[in-house]
């Protein structure tokens, strides 16, 4: 459930406290003590009878995690219950229509281009955890920021920042608060000077999963020595796999992470 969608801050707090497991048991003391503000101010702000401070809004949007653009949305709430005269409240009115349209501006509009751009590729090859969300997000119940940020571990202002640049970028869309593919292609020529940190993020993750991998988990590193005919047979069996491996992973059910490295 997006902030945007809300129209005052005790919707967005209470609408998000229902969604979450439980209808969130526990959610309030867990922000109350994130936060440092009192469990009882934080109930009186989840019932409506105590507004937010600017200073515990920025906090609470901290502990959610929400992008810069939800911050100054919630802070924008804050300043337009707060404020004092129907002029001032008409001001801050216009300034979350503004943020509005600019989160429509972010997440709705679609390149026509199927293509990342040379600043993109070098973003999204940065880090692992660009094209893991983006892979991940083609799940449905890895399709939330609450739950992209259990399985991956990132931080939810992490996460959003990663988001905002996927929808921006045209990789992945939001909609209702759940994130999917979009329209980009994010292939890598293998003479791109980026290939080998694209290699690297996920040989890096692999060597941090190894000490706990399960018995159904593969790892294979094998150091040889065997002649040149036979080394060239071995490649074109690698080059040959990974071609049937994609011929099963494009039609298969989005069900499962899993990385591959060769």
């Amino acid at each position: 459930m997006e902030i945007f969608d809300s129209p005052d801050v005790q919707s967005f707090l209470n609408r998000r406290l229902t969604s979450l497991p439980k209808n969130g048991h526990g959610e309030l003391r867990r922000m109350a003590k994130a936060t440092g503000i009192h469990t009882t101010t934080m109930s009186q702000i989840y019932k409506g009878d105590r507004a937010l401070s600017l200073e515990q809004a920025h906090d609470i949007a901290e502990d959610l995690g929400l992008s810069p653009l939800e911050k100054k949305y919630l802070l924008a709430l804050v300043h337009r219950e707060r404020a004092g005269t129907q002029k001032l409240r008409s001001f801050f009115e216009d300034e979350l229509k503004e943020l509005r349209e600019g989160r429509d501006r972010i997440s709705m509009v679609v390149k026509k281009d199927k293509t990342l751009t040379a600043d993109e590729r070098a973003q999204f090859y940065s880090n692992w955890y660009y094209a893991g969300i983006a892979v991940l997000s083609s799940i449905p119940k890895l399709q939330t920021v609450e739950a992209l940020a259990t399985h991956t571990g990132l931080t939810k202002t992490r996460l959003k920042e990663a988001i905002e640049f996927l929808v921006k970028s045209g990789i992945s869309v939001s909609k209702n608060g759940r994130l999917s593919h979009g329209t980009k292609s994010t292939h890598l020529e293998s003479s791109s000077p980026l290939i080998a940190r694209h290699h690297g993020n996920w040989r890096v993750k692999a060597m941090e999963k190894h000490p706990n991998l399960s018995e159904d988990e593969v790892a294979y590193s094998s150091p040889m020595s065997l002649s040149e005919q036979d080394a060239k047979r071995i490649r074109k069996m690698i080059v040959a796999f990974v071609k049937e491996v994609a011929a099963i992973r494009d039609p298969s059910p989005c069900e499962e992470a899993y990385c591959l490295n060769i």
